[in-house]
């Protein structure tokens, strides 16, 4: 019965170590992912500021 807990204990400890491994990894790519979300708005907010500041210099000269 020892024998057998004591193996369940390592099973379980493993286990653990495991799943904090998974976890930290979840983390780290959930962090990368709301990094490079940030950078997408980011680029998307200049393209659109780009492409509003020809606009309105094309409008200029039609104008």
């Amino acid at each position: 019965m020892i024998h057998t807990l004591s193996d369940w204990w390592g099973t379980s400890g493993g286990l653990l170590i495991t799943i904090q491994e998974k976890i930290k990894w979840a983390d780290s790519m959930s962090e990368l992912d709301k990094k490079h979300k940030k950078e997408n708005v980011e680029m998307l907010e200049e393209a659109k500021n780009a492409l509003s500041l020809k606009v309105n210099t094309t409008l200029l000269f039609l104008v």
